[in-house]
């Protein structure tokens, strides 16, 4: 994803913080910019989840979507009106 965001030109990227994870995750950061796959410029950093809703977001409507793949409709119901589900070809 960080090539493509570096592409793309975003200025700054903020993951959740997976404390235990996030020393192995900054070695594939330095690993992009080495190989020059991410911008030196770009800004990534860590911040943990209770810092911003959008990190934990998408944990939210992975759960909900996961639930009703495996037929547990009771969450998607209640969200399902702000949820999009997308098609895409040859995934």
């Amino acid at each position: 994803m960080l090539p493509e965001l570096s592409a793309r030109q975003v200025d700054t990227v903020v993951f959740e913080s997976r404390r235990e994870q996030d020393t192995g995750d900054r070695a594939i950061l330095t690993h992009l910019r080495r190989s020059g796959q991410v911008a030196a410029d770009m800004a990534v950093v860590w911040s943990r989840a209770s810092s911003d809703a959008a990190l934990w977001t998408a944990d939210v409507i992975a759960g909900i979507v996961a639930g009703w793949l495996d037929g547990e409709d009771r969450w998607l119901a209640l969200f399902g009106e702000r949820i999009t589900f997308l098609e895409a070809e040859g995934i």
